[in-house]
């Protein structure tokens, strides 16, 4: 049980790092976006860690023909965790995360506005994240807002959410009070674990940041999809940027 849980862990870091590396490398092919990053490390390190997770499996086989087992092993998991996270959506179930996610950025900036006319939550007037897009057309920085962080901060903080919920789903099919319970708590504690990511920037960045976590992984769970946060997380940083920038 241990060895699922490792592998399945391996799995969803090198998608998670995979797909954030997309998102950043798009954003700043961007005119004028800079924000100092070189994400090559995200990339290598997912190529580490899969080849890491490859040869584990390989060792674990103990036979001659070891590592196609263990090429096979690892691809059953890719499978299983893409499944879990909802990455490979039918036709059908586009239909539900777009409405989801539509109808969770439109809460989240209504929150998101109602906090920040709370004084001491209003967002400073210097924030460092800013910088990166001075030079940069309107557009193309409110679109780099949109790309750069959604992708990795959704695998990172709502994947966990969506694979314990699958986990749960699995092991207590006929208790629904405690699968509620269970994803609750985790919905919550990735959302803390958000929000203390964000304090660097404010106090109010963080509150609203835990806020906004907790609407994109309700979204996430409801469309059984982590496109529904990624959508919604997207959205909310288009328009943030476009406004703020």
């Amino acid at each position: 049980m241990l060895a699922a849980l490792a592998y399945r862990c391996a799995v969803w870091l090198v998608l998670a790092f995979t797909l954030g590396c997309v998102g950043w490398a798009v954003a700043l092919q961007l005119p004028g976006v800079d924000f100092g990053v070189d994400v090559s490390w995200m990339i290598e390190f997912a190529a580490a860690l899969l080849s890491i997770t490859f040869f584990a499996a390989w060792a674990g086989t103990r036979r001659p023909d070891g590592a196609l087992l263990a090429v096979r092993r690892v691809w059953g998991w890719v499978r299983v965790v893409v499944d879990e996270l909802g990455l490979l959506p039918g036709r059908n179930q586009w239909v539900t995360i777009v409405g989801i996610g539509s109808v969770a950025v439109v809460a989240d900036l209504a929150l998101a506005i109602a906090l920040t006319r709370i004084p001491a939550l209003a967002s400073p007037a210097d924030d460092i994240r800013y910088t990166g897009v001075e030079n940069s057309p309107l557009w193309a920085g409110a679109l780099a807002f949109a790309l750069a962080a959604p992708l990795l901060e959704e695998m990172l903080y709502r994947g966990p959410l969506l694979l314990l919920a699958a986990s749960v789903d699995r092991s207590l099919p006929t208790d629904a009070g405690a699968r509620r319970a269970m994803k609750a708590t985790v919905l919550v504690l990735t959302s803390l674990l958000f929000a203390w990511a964000h304090l660097e920037y404010s106090i109010g960045n963080a509150v609203t940041s835990g806020v906004s976590a907790l609407v994109f992984g309700l979204a996430a769970l409801r469309a059984r999809s982590i496109w529904a946060g990624i959508l919604a997380h997207a959205l909310f940083n288009l328009i943030v940027g476009l406004s703020t920038i």
